[in-house]
């Protein structure tokens, strides 16, 4: 439904009471990919999340991995 990515003030503040009130839900996505010795991890899932747990200085983040070597 043209969902961007991108979240505006209000629905920070939204997510924040969510969270606050119901702890983590969605785990996020973190993407390992890479060929031989070189190797990127990135988080591909989850970025407004992980930044309102740092800021409830909430210290355990569900995370779930996804593996993409070749």
């Amino acid at each position: 439904n043209g969902w961007t990515g991108k979240m505006d003030q209000d629905e920070y503040t939204d997510l924040m009471k969510n969270i606050s009130k119901n702890g983590i839900r969605e785990p996020g996505i973190l993407i390992i990919s890479g060929n031989g010795a070189n190797y990127e991890v990135q988080l591909g899932e989850g970025n407004h999340r992980l930044r309102v747990a740092e800021k409830l200085q909430i210290e355990m983040f569900p995370m779930t991995f996804s593996y993409r070597f070749g």
